[in-house]
């Protein structure tokens, strides 16, 4: 893979996928906090939403810092998908029902 395409591979899942594990860690942050803490929904979400904002400068750099296009995309991939599977169990379960 030449330069440009490696850097243009690596700006996709900066911006695209760090906005998709953001957007997911929010979701499932915001039930953690307001079952954890007792909190109102409306400063869990306001916890959560600011929370993620490290996730995705998170992410940011780590597409940079990996080894290759393809690791910083699988690393986005799995973060996504385990943050997926923990908010569908937490949505599932009657105690957390928003």
């Amino acid at each position: 893979m030449n330069y440009q395409k490696n850097i243009a591979v690596r700006t996709l899942a900066a911006i695209v996928g760090g906005y998709m594990c953001c957007v997911i860690s929010s979701f499932s942050l915001a039930t953690i906090i307001a079952f954890l803490f007792a909190l109102p929904k409306s400063e869990a979400v306001l916890l959560a939403t600011n929370l993620s904002y490290f996730i995705y400068i998170t992410f940011a750099v780590l597409a940079f810092c990996a080894s290759s296009p393809q690791r910083a995309w699988r690393n986005v991939f799995i973060f996504f998908v385990i943050n997926s599977l923990i908010y569908a169990v937490l949505i599932s379960g009657s105690l957390l029902q928003w």
